[in-house]
């Protein structure tokens, strides 16, 4: 253990383990040498200490950004890509493996709707629209009073009130999804 002492280096480590975005704080003082409480007691008392754990967040943050755009843009275009198989082949004499052959094939991956479309949705918003997002909105001026509704229901028959409850009903179903 390190017993808590703070170096320029200790925080050197913690911030490249951070910006490698794949350690939760708990390993990454374990990596260290440190306990979790020395970890936030620096944080809270290192004002140097705290700014760069913070810009060490921000730059692991914007290298994820950078790659979903890269990962999006390919997604986007599509793409090529050349797979190489060898054969590999055992030469008794010399008790050793050689290369017999070399197989290369492209794979062409299509430009995926999805991307293409969340896309233009995000990037566009005012011509491109994801129709399955809009709503309905009601407001009081289309809403009916319920001397409306009693006006309307007095000249119905029996069959005609259980067909309107059942309608009724099917709308209450429909409206809590």
């Amino acid at each position: 253990m390190n017993n808590g002492k703070y170096s320029q280096e200790i925080q050197d480590r913690i911030c490249d383990l951070i910006i490698e975005d794949t350690y939760t704080i708990r390993e990454i003082c374990r990596i260290v040498e440190i306990s979790e409480v020395t970890y936030y007691g620096w944080l809270k008392q290192g004002i140097k200490f705290f700014n760069a754990i913070k810009d060490a967040k921000q730059e692991a943050r914007d290298q994820l950004a950078a790659l979903a755009k890269n990962s999006l843009r390919k997604l986007i275009e599509g793409s090529e890509v050349v797979e190489t198989k060898e054969k590999l082949r055992f030469n008794t004499e010399t008790k050793q493996y050689y290369t017999s052959e070399k197989e290369q094939t492209t794979k062409t991956f299509r430009p995926d709707t999805t991307a293409v479309i969340f896309a233009l949705t995000n990037v566009d918003s005012e011509n491109f629209k994801n129709r399955q997002q809009q709503s309905v909105e009601v407001t009081n001026k289309d809403a009916l009073s319920f001397e409306d509704i009693e006006g309307a229901m007095e000249g119905l028959d029996n069959e005609a009130i259980k067909a309107l409850i059942q309608t009724a009903a099917k709308i209450k179903k429909i409206a809590k999804k």
